[in-house]
């Protein structure tokens, strides 16, 4: 069996039983399954399943189920049955599993419930742990409104309206008038509101923040990619020249974008079924609407949902065909989704790609990764929720006022 590939879930009711004849057939419920289970590395397991069941009293003995449990190099780990029961009145079968600990990677578990009640094919996600990581925590002035933290240690606070402040343990603040921020690695971006038409760039050093800016052809609104040489918002985009000065560049007909990123060096508008062109150049082609959803550029890859599936192409984004990985993801989880945190969308600023649950069952963020062509999940805490997510950073809140937790998610 190629490992490979993310073994989709399969399920098959059967209805009735030998010898019961067609007046105790099973429950038609339509009771849905998980599509696939998660464990942490290391951890061990006790899941529960519900199947529909006959409404009449099965023979001693008739009840059985077969598991079988593969890791991810095909070897068979042991299953212990705890429960096996059958409730006549409420047509259930339901049958608890302990399953053992494992290694990162991918599993396979396999139910077969006798008789003829059900069979489950289903993908065992086991993330490594990395939930004991505390990261670093910050406090930040009342009223902040956006967060970030350059990897030097300057956090900055922007207050929603026209006020960004930057401070250094608690020590040296410099406020500066601005309307929106963006923190990427040792660099802040701002759109000034001192000299309405300037993007200030500000880089952390031992030195402390050294400001650099820039004269657009108008004012800026939000910016939709940052990275530590380039910016790019509206119709315009900054790059940082070599000898430290920058220059900014129109964009051609950037409404025709869903969103826009820096690939390898070029400027790269994205359209909503995944494919690319040269975000400078005016020749390229419209291709026809899409409900493809992006949601992170990481690791080289361009990851997008559709219908619930998740895509990640990898390639130089001006270049065909891509290779494509398809990702199942963990029952229950999806994307995070930045707008619900105030972050400025589209945006494809180089990123992980960190799914969280969609209710308190799971109080673990996962990031994603890639690794040697296989997908690879790390369990991540994740506070009191999700504030943030940015190529640095996983931001979490701690549940006291003016403080977050930030968790690093570079290697």
């Amino acid at each position: 069996m190629r490992r490979d590939v993310v073994l989709a879930f399969g399920l098959l009711w059967l209805n009735g039983c030998p010898g019961r004849g067609p007046l105790c057939p099973n429950a038609r419920t339509g009771r849905i399954q998980p599509t696939s289970l998660l464990m942490l590395e290391g951890v061990a397991e006790q899941v529960s399943f519900q199947f529909d069941g006959p409404g009449c009293a099965l023979p001693a003995g008739a009840l059985n189920a077969e598991v079988e449990l593969t890791d991810e190099s095909g070897a068979r780990q042991p299953v212990t049955v705890l429960a096996l029961s059958h409730d006549v009145g409420t047509q259930v079968v339901t049958l608890d599993l302990r399953l053992p600990p494992l290694t990162a990677g991918t599993a396979f578990l396999k139910v077969f419930v006798d008789p003829t009640i059900a069979l489950l094919q289903l993908p065992v996600f086991v993330a490594a742990d990395r939930t004991a990581e505390v990261g670093v925590v910050e406090r930040f002035p009342a009223g902040c409104r956006q967060a970030g933290r350059t990897t030097a240690g300057t956090v900055l606070c922007f207050n929603g309206t026209n006020q960004v402040t930057a401070t250094r343990a608690g020590l040296n603040a410099r406020n500066f008038t601005a309307r929106s921020l963006q923190v990427i690695g040792n660099v802040a971006w701002l759109t000034s509101l001192s000299e309405p038409n300037q993007v200030v760039r500000l880089e952390d050093s031992d030195g402390g923040l050294r400001s650099t800016t820039v004269p657009l052809s108008g004012m800026p609104s939000r910016f939709s990619f940052v990275d530590e040489q380039n910016a790019v918002f509206d119709d315009q985009a900054i790059q940082v020249l070599e000898d430290g000065g920058m220059t900014s560049r129109l964009l051609v007909g950037p409404s025709r974008f869903r969103a826009v990123t820096v690939d390898r060096g070029d400027l790269v508008g994205l359209f909503s079924d995944g494919t690319a062109c040269n975000a400078l150049s005016p020749t390229c082609e419209i291709p026809g609407q899409s409900v493809a959803r992006f949601v992170a550029y990481d690791q080289g890859y361009l990851w997008l949902t559709v219908g619930g599936a998740l895509t990640g192409l990898r390639r130089p984004l001006l270049q065909t065909p891509a290779q494509t990985v398809d990702v199942t993801m963990p029952f229950g989880f999806a994307p995070v989704d930045l707008a619900r945190f105030g972050a400025t969308t589209p945006q494809l600023s180089p990123g992980p790609l960190v799914l969280v649950h969609g209710s308190s069952q799971r109080p673990f963020a996962l990031r994603l990764r890639i690794t040697a062509g296989q997908p690879r999940l790390e369990a991540l805490t994740l506070g009191t929720g999700v504030v943030a997510v940015t190529r640095d950073w996983l931001t979490v809140g701690t549940g006291r006022p003016g403080e977050l937790r930030f968790i690093p998610l570079t290697p």
